[in-house]
């Protein structure tokens, strides 16, 4: 699943982050993760732990996603003095949603240098 996650839509060097998350805002699988292309050992984990995502970055930009409805969207923040563009679909066959986080600023280069 993680290939096909990466391999799919926008993979340029504006991309910051690929992630799936639940209806419950939970982060399901991230590019940004710490455990991101690492080999999972159960051994290195207490067996009785409840296992518990994290949630995915803020509130808001959690409501903004998950508020709309169960469709798609684009928007824009200011984030540590840069324009960062969040876009989102929701998977239907996952009932989660997948999300793209990018660099606003170096997309538009992309696409102007491009012609696209």
């Amino acid at each position: 699943m993680t290939s096909a996650i990466l391999g799919k839509g926008n993979t340029g060097d504006y991309v910051l982050e690929k992630a799936v998350i639940n209806l419950d805002g939970e982060t399901i699988f991230s590019s940004q993760s710490e455990y991101f292309n690492k080999r999972f050992d159960p051994t290195k984990y207490h067996q009785n732990v409840e296992f518990k995502t994290q949630l995915f970055h803020t509130e808001k930009i959690r409501n903004r996603i998950l508020k709309r409805g169960k469709g798609y969207g684009t928007f824009t923040i200011n984030q540590n003095d840069r324009k960062i563009i969040y876009s989102y679909a929701h998977l239907s066959v996952f009932n989660m949603y997948f999300v793209i986080v990018a660099d606003y600023d170096k997309l538009l280069e992309h696409i102007r240098k491009n012609n696209l």
